[in-house]
């Protein structure tokens, strides 16, 4: 791999813990790649200089196992685009499986930064809240919560609150009608670092959006719902 490549990849959040897991498979026909978006059959895996479809390898089909935001070994044709290994990941967003107890199905994967999006109004909920930070903890990711629609009240009572169960994580209160905090939730971003942006619909979170352009992650989805995940 060339150093034009490799920055290539490192804009994805390529380093080097994928680097030595991809070096250990010894296959030069393959190439790393990072899973982009899943519609069920297929997935858009971004390669150097391409995206295209693959499809998952025979060792691979059964379990299903890939998620979106995995780093991924694929063997690219002009004929087809095969998915033949998963690298280890650094961190994973789970949820349960539907109809199991146990299992937890991996939503979204290699994920360093999850802002959290509520609104400073009668949307607010502590528990919520905490169930998405308890969340965040367990995937390996850092929380940032984003405190919404700061144009319509004060932000003060709600970041109080906040402290209480949250002491210590970053809140960023942010306007999309005025700007305000738009550069702030900007400043928490840098070169190949993975963020998403989870929140209830409704929260007035298209401004952190426009900037948190890595993910965007519907945890509420069915998970079998193609396209429930997506990079961009």
């Amino acid at each position: 791999m060339n150093s034009d490549d490799r920055a290539a990849l490192e804009e994805l959040g390529w380093n080097e813990r994928f680097a030595s897991a991809f070096d250990a498979l010894g296959n030069e026909s393959l190439q790393p790649g990072r899973l982009a978006a899943d519609y069920g059959t297929k997935f858009l895996v971004q390669l150097v200089g391409s995206a295209p479809l693959a499809r998952l390898g025979s060792a691979l089909r059964e379990a299903r196992l890939v998620a979106v935001g995995d780093w991924v070994a694929v063997h690219d044709t002009p004929e087809a685009t095969e998915i033949r290994a998963i690298l280890p990941r650094q961190s994973a967003i789970t949820r349960e499986a539907p109809g199991s107890e146990t299992a937890a199905q991996v939503i979204a994967a290699n994920v360093d930064l999850v802002f959290i999006a509520t609104s400073a109004d009668t949307d607010f909920n502590l528990r919520r809240i905490e169930r998405l930070l308890t969340v965040v903890y367990q995937s390996g990711a850092a929380p940032v919560v984003v405190l919404t629609k700061v144009d319509l009240n004060n932000p003060d009572p709600f970041e109080a609150e906040l402290e209480t169960i949250a002491a210590g994580v970053p809140v960023v209160a942010v306007s999309s009608r005025t700007g305000a905090g738009i550069e702030a939730v900007r400043m928490h971003l840098s070169r190949g670092k993975t963020a998403v942006l989870v929140g209830s619909s409704g929260v007035g979170n298209g401004g952190a959006g426009g900037i948190v352009r890595r993910w965007q992650v519907h945890p509420d989805q069915s998970p079998a719902r193609r396209g429930s995940a997506a990079y961009g």
